[in-house]
């Protein structure tokens, strides 16, 4: 391709040969040219030489810039990491940026946070035009219509004690931890989250803990519990019920904290929150505290409005509540890539097997609980984006064909369906690496509900193939809360 430099419009490979030539005859001077003159076309080529050299040395730094630029941010396909990308904040700082767009949190020297993989926002129920309802708890001994094994009234009698944490906030304080209306960071999981981590950050900080009307974890909240979230009314009475269930101040929006005298400095928002591990307490006191949180959520399911968070339950259950049935959490493809990391840090051996949720995992679980009988539904974080090579492998199986039943796809995408469906169901097949699928786990286990599969290994010994068995049980289930063993960035 031509190009002009200096005068010169011959191509780049002409120019060369020519230059050559020329030099070559130049140790010749040719008869009749004075020595000026030979003198000035020798240093016009010399000039010329030095000109090329530099253009194509730039030309080759050029190269191979773009190409360690592209060999660093892309990852190997065994490599199993995020692609990473520098991205330029409106702010004028720079923020790594995970595969799918979503900033992370970095550490001091600037390295990324470990982070999950970010699924697109996931569907809520959302009621239609039906009349308004006060807010009301639901039955004490079932959730949707189906029975749990413990009375949500009877703090007394549960497995694990009712758990506040004791008032170390003094009392001149003007200072609180907000929770207020900003963008969320992450899918459900994740925000559930960051919302219980705020709770940390408030006792850490000794400052008691407000929420806005409007904040991003009442807005998570919404549609699975307390709601729906236009099928109640947001009177007084409402408002007061969730200060109750969350043990926390609820105010009208953040311009209402200088009315009363109060600020809230060193805000953390959800990306720092997501991050936050506390130091004050132990496995057993934060699963204390979540439990007891949890089960007075589950006092108030979502089920006012037309798509409420029961409607899964309904459809597959009918007027047969105590239907035996199984879920199986499958998570989007994506989220094997994480696999080698939670394993080497949650110390679980093998939770591939919990992930790929192959056949002979999954009929081996279902067979030892006398549950191939029984109905068994595939639940999915998205529905747009299916794992189809696991959903079709189970469906082909000879002895799972036929028991394998798809929620209706109207309902399928519909997060507090999908929830309460995994939550009540009979075993529970979860996803490790996900983070509804741990939350899921959460709270069956503070339900009380057993037979709960996401942390699994296999003890089979002699002649048996395979012998999965999990290593939580309704006994002992505070490796779901360790953060040592699971945080960040999947600690609860």
């Amino acid at each position: 391709m031509a190009r002009t430099m200096s005068g010169l419009t011959k191509p780049l490979h002409q120019r060369g040969r020519h230059v050559v030539s020329r030099t070559a005859r130049a140790s010749v001077p040719a008869f009749g040219v004075s020595s000026y003159a030979e003198d000035k076309r020798r240093k016009h080529r010399q000039q010329t030489t030095e000109r090329m050299t530099k253009w194509l040395l730039l030309g080759v730094l050029a190269v191979a810039a773009v190409f360690l630029k592209g060999k660093k941010s892309t990852p190997s396909a065994s490599s199993g990491e995020p692609q990473l990308r520098i991205s330029t904040m409106s702010s004028g700082q720079e923020s790594l940026v995970g595969p799918e767009g979503q900033h992370l949190a970095t550490n001091a020297n600037g390295k990324a946070k470990p982070n999950l993989p970010f699924t697109k926002p996931n569907p809520f129920c959302v009621a239609g035009a039906e009349p308004k309802v006060a807010l009301a708890k639901g039955a004490d001994d079932s959730i949707c219509g189906r029975k749990i094994p413990i009375n949500l009234a009877q703090p007394e009698k549960w497995p694990t004690p009712h758990y506040k944490r004791e008032d170390n906030v003094p009392k001149d304080s003007k200072e609180v931890t907000l929770l207020k209306k900003e963008g969320p960071y992450g899918s459900w999981g994740n925000q559930m989250n960051e919302f219980f981590h705020a709770f940390d950050v408030a006792y850490d900080m000794k400052r008691p803990l407000y929420m806005t009307k409007d904040s991003w974890a009442m807005d998570m909240l919404l549609n699975v519990f307390f709601g729906t979230a236009n099928g109640v009314v947001k009177d007084d009475a409402f408002w007061g019920q969730v200060q109750d269930t969350l043990g926390m101040t609820v105010i009208e929006d953040e311009s209402a904290l200088k009315k009363m005298g109060l600020s809230a400095p060193e805000h953390k928002g959800p990306n720092p929150l997501f991050y936050y591990v506390t130091n004050s307490f132990d496995a057993e006191k934060i699963r204390d505290h979540r439990n007891t949180i949890l089960r007075k959520l589950f006092q108030y399911p979502a089920k006012h409005g037309g798509k409420n968070a029961c409607a899964s339950v309904d459809s597959v259950l009918g007027n047969k509540k105590d239907k035996k049935y199984s879920v199986i959490h499958m998570a989007p493809p994506g989220h094997r890539k994480w696999l080698e990391q939670f394993g080497k840090k949650a110390g679980i051996k093998d939770p591939a097997a919990a992930s790929y949720l192959q056949t002979q995992y999954v009929k081996d679980i279902l067979q030892r609980l006398d549950m191939m009988q029984h109905d068994i539904y595939p639940i999915h974080i998205d529905p747009t984006d299916l794992d189809k090579d696991i959903h079709s492998f189970l469906a082909e199986d000879k002895e799972l064909k036929g028991r394998l039943k798809d929620v209706d796809y109207k309902l399928s995408g519909c997060l507090g369906g999908n929830i309460y469906l995994a939550v009540l169901a009979d075993v529970y097949l979860g996803n490790p690496v996900d983070q509804l699928s741990l939350w899921v786990a959460r709270m069956r286990f503070a339900l009380g509900i057993d037979n709960t599969f996401i942390f699994t290994k296999d003890i089979a010994t002699g002649t048996r193939d395979f012998h999965w068995v999990s290593y939580m049980s309704m006994s002992n289930y505070t490796a779901l809360y360790d953060k040592e063993r699971l945080g960040p960035p999947w600690m609860g």
